[in-house]
């Protein structure tokens, strides 16, 4: 189902509001108007989502500029743009410096780059859309990958039997890599090596003496004690999640554990 295309645009003069209207009669977007902030925050409470948010400057209890901030930290994905006479106003220039607007326009507009304007709003949209996505679905596999590995690894990586420790380790789907806070390599299963490897040959700096690609070293030399951190790393030209943690053994050594799942094509 293809998502309805929503441009708000705020006014508080309505013959402005009804020639923005007629801007776009023919276009397949609902316009929406409102003659305040008051009633724009309403509407974009109300209604979702509104790509594209487009407010005069000069109006009474609100200006435009406060008006986009105000939606940009409520409502962050929709793009905003300012509509005034007053180019040179220092709190617009700001405001477009500071990225909280996407563009002026000038007042009076010229349909057709107005149109145009709203085009290209629309297409920043989708990028940011397609961002957002794809960051929380990297979140959602490095949760998922913490649920399902980190009780098991734990067990393995530190299982009485070394020989069914390590053939276990290595029938997993997953890299496992444990290491000492030097970040020497402990203790790693079949999957891991190969992607080490991989990442070496491919790297013109491998970490010096530690086998790991430098972006590994660098995240697993911030991890936080106590804590479990993930995140999308480049091998070389290979994709990886990691996630990584700090460990207690029964000697009250610490040790960092490191789960390795290579991206697929359609992560």
């Amino acid at each position: 189902m293809t998502e309805t295309v929503r441009i708000l645009f705020i006014d508080d003069e309505t013959n402005i509001l009804r020639a923005l209207e007629r801007v776009f009669l023919d276009e397949e977007y609902e316009i929406l108007t409102a003659g305040s902030a008051g009633e724009a925050l309403e509407i974009l409470a109300s209604v979702s989502p509104v790509q594209v948010v487009v407010s005069d400057y000069r109006m009474p209890l609100m200006n435009g500029v406060e008006l986009l901030r105000t939606v940009r930290e409520k409502w962050p994905e929709t793009i905003r743009a300012i509509l005034s006479g007053y180019a040179d106003t220092e709190a617009v220039v700001s405001a477009i410096n500071d990225g909280q607007i996407y563009r002026f326009i000038p007042k009076p507009w010229n349909d057709t780059e107005l149109r145009m304007t709203i085009a290209a709003a629309l297409k920043q949209y989708q990028r940011l859309r397609k961002e957002i996505l794809y960051a929380e679905n990297m979140q959602k596999k490095i949760d998922d990958l913490e649920k399902e590995n980190s009780f098991l690894v734990q067990r393995i990586a530190f299982a009485d039997d070394g020989g069914a420790c390590r053939e276990i380790l290595d029938n997993l789907p997953v890299g496992v890599v444990v290491l000492d806070r030097n970040m020497k390599v402990i203790q790693s299963n079949e999957a891991a090596r190969a992607l080490l490897q991989t990442a070496a040959a491919e790297e013109t700096s491998t970490a010096a003496g530690a086998n790991l690609p430098g972006c590994l070293r660098e995240f697993l030399e911030i991890a936080v004690p106590g804590s479990a951190q993930g995140r999308r790393l480049l091998f070389g030209t290979i994709p990886v999640l990691v996630h990584a943690a700090l460990l207690e053994t029964r000697s009250s050594d610490t040790l960092l554990l490191a789960v390795l799942t290579r991206e697929t094509a359609d992560a």
